[in-house]
């Protein structure tokens, strides 16, 4: 089935079953053009392109006298059939075509119904669930993305508009640790004690690292290990979640148990 637009003569291919809940208005794709697609539906698409034609050409020869839609299909299906009786024929059958199709719509580029209020409400909640979604995935990887340079001033943006505490971004590598010394713990029997200063190179404030204290053997072969939170390893616990500021430096005290005579060297890593 054919149809063509009465504003361009553009001839477009319609299906009967794409032409439903939009009273028969469809929207050309070409121009834009809206118009009833009852009044120019064709069985062929000769007969829709030899209709366009005429009726582009009785518009250019009369245009503020144009024909009614009724009489201009009427002198389309004659001129279509090629004989009085064929065309009559033809307009009834193209007539019982366009009251069966009445209140289709057409698919991909053309409008297929008019906007109401229920697709309004309906994109708007689409739009807010996808940002929601989008709050969501910033929410849950605000530790990473709060360590990236590029995401650092939007994720602060989003911290202050939901007044959620973002991590401090962290930098190991800028943590240099100084004026190591283990010992034998001067109070406590098989234990050792071991003080570090820990200084912070980075040019932002960076939360205080968690140590990783390991021990090994002649050959390199670990002994014993452990890791140690801030609060285990600084006497003064109070400012720990404020970080590091940059260039400050930190006094760390670790207790252990001696690891034993094996281990010969220690190694501390920030994690």
């Amino acid at each position: 089935m054919f149809t063509f637009c009465p504003d361009c003569s553009t001839v477009f291919t319609v299906r009967a079953d794409h032409l439903h809940a939009a009273g028969g208005l469809v929207r050309c794709g070409k121009c834009n053009h809206l118009y009833s697609a009852v009044n120019y539906l064709f069985e062929e698409i000769d007969v829709a392109r030899a209709a366009a034609s005429e009726y582009q050409a009785s518009r250019e020869q009369a245009p503020n006298a144009a024909a009614t839609e009724g009489e201009i299909l009427a002198r389309q299906m004659a001129a279509g059939a090629g004989s009085p009786g064929a065309g009559a024929a033809t307009a009834a059958e193209h007539s019982r075509s366009a009251v069966s199709v009445a209140g289709w719509s057409l698919p991909g580029g053309w409008q297929q119904r008019l906007i109401a209020w229920h697709d309004v409400i309906s994109g708007a909640g689409i739009g807010l669930l996808i940002m929601l979604l989008g709050i969501q995935w910033l929410y849950f990887n605000r530790t990473e993305l709060a360590n990236d340079t590029g995401w650092r001033p939007t994720m602060e943006r989003f911290c202050d508009f939901l007044h959620c505490d973002l991590p401090l971004r962290v930098d190991l590598a800028q943590l240099e640790l100084q004026e190591r010394d283990v010992r034998k713990h001067p109070r406590a029997d098989n234990a050792l004690l071991i003080n570090a200063t820990l200084i912070n190179h980075a040019g932002h404030t960076q939360p205080f690292p968690v140590f990783s204290l390991s021990f090994s053997d002649l050959k390199g072969k670990p002994v014993a290990g452990r890791h140690f939170r801030a609060a285990e390893y600084l006497g003064d616990t109070t400012g720990i979640r404020a970080g590091m500021a940059p260039g400050s430096r930190a006094h760390a005290v670790l207790e252990i148990e001696d690891p034993g005579k094996d281990a010969i060297s220690f190694q501390i890593d920030f994690l």
